[in-house]
């Protein structure tokens, strides 16, 4: 499930808030927010930061028990667009993953289900989309473009955390 999508939540505010179209509401998450999100990882539902400003991605990740998604986002470094996900914050997916093996050891999903992830993988997912204005900044996009996003990804955060996502508008 999604925190928010373009606009701000109760619970979470969203990537407008880094443009200045919105104002911050919550600087991450609400203490609703942190409810939210603790009741998602105990039901093991996959917390989507897709849409989320990069202080509510800090937050979560600091806070989550489980592993996340990006579910269509691609990097800023890149292609400096506010959806996108920052290298700070991509090297924060690597270091979430190893705080939550430090402290119950790998992820099994809910209360400890399913087969424990290796040991380096964080379980959380960067999943590049494939939207032109996120991609390149501009009009149009190539599959090759899409590609840069998956290496710088793979790069920053590890092999184990690049994914692809949606947003399927144009790239050729």
């Amino acid at each position: 499930m999604t925190l928010t999508h373009s606009c701000n939540t109760p619970w979470a505010d969203n990537w407008l808030v880094d443009t200045g179209a919105e104002p911050a509401l919550h600087h991450g998450l609400s203490p609703f927010g942190k409810t939210v999100l603790e009741e998602m990882n105990r039901l093991g539902m996959i917390v989507d930061l897709a849409h989320v400003s990069v202080e509510t991605m800090k937050v979560v990740l600091n806070l989550s028990k489980a592993p996340v998604i990006f579910s269509h986002s691609s990097a800023y470094s890149l292609c400096p667009h506010r959806r996108n996900v920052p290298d700070d914050v991509l090297r924060t997916v690597v270091s979430a993953g190893a705080r939550l093996r430090a402290g119950r050891g790998p992820w099994r999903g809910p209360q400890g289900s399913g087969p424990p992830l290796p040991q380096a993988s964080t379980g959380s997912l960067v999943m590049v989309n494939f939207y032109n204005a996120y991609v390149t900044c501009g009009d149009t996009a190539t599959l090759a473009d899409v590609a840069d996003h998956m290496d710088h990804v793979k790069k920053v955060a590890g092999a184990q955390s690049v994914g692809f996502g949606g947003d399927y508008d144009g790239v050729t």
